[in-house]
């Protein structure tokens, strides 16, 4: 494929048969558009839940679960912002690990050879992404081997064959994907040269996009630092993501990692239940072993997530071709991944707690609750004792948070909007108070099912209540992150839209790159934020401009430094080469800008005036 739209095109590799383009032929561009989101995300909720199910845990388990992980907000922003096939890497991940954990057949080749196709489908998705998630995969084959019995050489040995084998699988399926990946994103490209000045002139563009340990708040608490960039309702985001090095106050936030307060409660709670003595843990010792292993992958990446403002990344970093992943931030992804997981072993045990629990049947819900405490076991009490201090301190963390809004405001007025801080302020404030909530209808509810009180013929209802806290929680949290346009106004014909779709493959559009006042500095806005991202390739409009190229050819650079930088004249020259047609600019410059250029041939005149209304 040549992608015509941008600069003089770029060669984007071929389609290869992986589920986006699958279903971008099957729909085509604009019912694509409007249900790729949704549909990524149902599709990692169904491999969620197979996966779960293949673990062996009950049907409610296996449906929460999958929710959690449709809903997840990393996962759920990438899919609203575009990016459906991250979430899709991440499906195949779990269709990898259901793969590896079937009970189906007992040939360990066989589902090994069945994860690597799965692995191959996320590295055809997720890119550097699915590469990452892959390296989970094959940590997690290793461990589980390491399980099994015979010598520690066999077991080795057995780890390492059986990881080969899924890489063997996953290169096969996605060798195609590889090529164009090695061929686009590598090879050729500025920066990507792996001696050790390039690496380290590489490093601030490379972990721009790092999570400062402070914003690792946003797991439990979604809007804590807010959502999208400018937003005029308090919900515009005010943390560090994307900060610029150097240069404070610049920021991007594109996406999110809230996990659910529910989902990070079970987890935790599994995590510490996995670490009870084998008599008294209610999760059989191959499950205990898996959790020790999701909440180390957990901690690894979140320590890596956060790049540069932590020394982790560096080692990682030092790797051979870890220079040229982009973002650090993508270790969210695998953060999530994990805690989803460990969410789903910590539900499993929590039922089966709640299973065991004998409360009589007679007398109030306070009576028996008394008559449950009185047999309980220490670790359900120090339960019980974590959780109301756990809410204790959420709720101090809060007044506190709330008696320095004054303090906030000055803060977000310094770094971000002065008109916005009070709007920001009580956003984030709000945020925190809804985390407060949740955590205390969660533990009552957990520790309600541990009781025995929801025993019997409630067991329904616990399942039902469960399932409605954890999907209204994650809606509330995720419904930021969804815009709704009215694509027939948004992308009705205008004058300017007709002018230059007409034979568009015989002509290119550019901005003149100068600074000529306000007019002209919203002009070049609303072209790169609307007219090229949205208009322009929904008609087919090419430009000379980019939409976004971080990863720019070394050749191309070389090109337009040999005309950028110069006078109008080199410019000129440059838009004659590149069969540049049009520009956009302010109205009554063509004569100004033909007596700097050329006053003998006067190349520029004026062809459409036009207001931005």
């Amino acid at each position: 494929m040549w992608q015509d739209l941008n600069w003089v095109g770029g060669y984007s590799g071929s389609a290869f048969p992986s589920t986006t383009f699958l279903l971008l032929w099957l729909l085509g561009p604009l019912m694509f558009a409007k249900f790729y989101a949704p549909l990524a995300l149902g599709l990692l909720g169904l491999c969620a839940w197979l996966c779960f199910r293949q673990l062996g845990f009950r049907p409610v388990v296996c449906l929460l679960g999958g929710l959690a992980a449709a809903l997840n907000t990393d996962f759920f922003s990438y899919a609203c912002w575009g990016l459906g096939m991250h979430t899709l890497s991440v499906a195949g991940t779990f269709l990898a690990l259901a793969a590896l954990v079937t009970p189906a057949t007992g040939h360990a080749w066989l589902k090994a050879l069945l994860a690597g196709a799965c692995v191959g489908l996320g590295v055809m998705e997720g890119y550097d992404s699915g590469a990452i998630l892959s390296l989970y995969v094959a940590a997690f084959v290793v461990f589980s081997w390491w399980g099994q019995r015979g010598s520690v050489g066999q077991r080795v040995g057995a780890g390492i064959l059986h990881t080969a084998l899924v890489a063997a699988a996953a290169a096969f399926v996605a060798a195609q994907a590889l090529t164009t990946l090695v061929g686009t994103q590598i090879q050729g490209v500025a920066g990507m040269q792996q001696d050790t000045q390039t690496r380290q002139q590489r490093w601030d563009e490379a972990t721009t996009w790092s999570l400062p340990k402070i914003e690792t708040l946003r797991t439990v608490i979604p809007g804590l630092f807010g959502y999208r960039m400018y937003a005029m309702d308090g919900s515009d985001y005010w943390g560090r993501v994307g900060e610029t090095p150097g240069v404070p106050g610049t920021r991007h936030s594109g996406a999110g990692h809230y996990a659910g307060v529910l989902v990070v409660l079970l987890a935790f709670w599994g995590f510490l239940q996995s670490l009870r003595p084998a008599n008294r843990a209610v999760l059989l010792p191959h499950e205990r072993r898996a959790v020790w292993f999701w909440a180390a992958a957990a901690a690894v990446s979140l320590l890596l997530a956060w790049g540069r403002h932590a020394p982790f990344y560096q080692l990682f970093y030092a790797l051979p071709y870890a220079s040229t992943i982009r973002n650090p931030v993508k270790f969210l992804h695998p953060f999530s991944l994990s805690l989803v997981i460990l969410f789903a072993y910590g539900a499993e045990a929590w039922w089966r707690s709640h299973a065991r629990a004998t409360a009589a049947a007679i007398g109030s819900a306070w009576e028996r609750f008394q008559a449950w405490w009185r047999g309980a076991s220490r670790f359900e009490r120090r339960s019980v004792g974590g959780g109301v201090l756990l809410l204790g301190t959420g709720l101090l963390a809060w007044l506190v948070y709330a008696s320095a809004r004054g303090e906030l405001e000055a803060h977000l007025a310094r770094v971000h909007n002065p008109d916005l801080a009070g709007a920001i302020a009580g956003f984030s404030l709000v945020e925190f108070g809804w985390f407060v909530f949740f955590l205390a209808v969660s533990l009552a509810l957990l520790t309600l099912g541990l009781a025995g009180l929801l025993g019997g013929e409630k067991a329904r209802w616990a399942g039902w209540a469960l399932g409605l806290l954890l999907a209204f929680d994650l809606v509330r949290a995720n419904l930021p992150w969804v815009e709704y346009w009215n694509f027939a106004d948004k992308y009705a014909p205008q004058p300017v839209s007709e002018r230059l779709r007409d034979r568009a493959h015989e002509h290119r559009l550019a901005i003149l790159p100068f600074e000529l006042g306000r007019e002209h500095a919203l002009l070049q806005q609303l072209y790169r934020a609307e007219w090229l991202q949205h208009g322009f390739r929904y008609y087919n409009i090419q430009s000379l401009d980019d939409v976004q190229d971080p990863r720019p050819p070394a050749d191309k650079l070389a090109y337009r430094a040999a005309f950028l930088g110069h006078n109008l004249t080199g410019l000129l020259r440059l838009w004659e080469l590149t069969n540049t047609r049009y520009l956009l600019g302010l109205s009554g410059l063509a004569e100004n800008l033909n007596q700097q250029a050329d006053p003998a041939r006067k190349p520029f005149r004026e062809v459409l005036p036009f207001g931005l209304a």
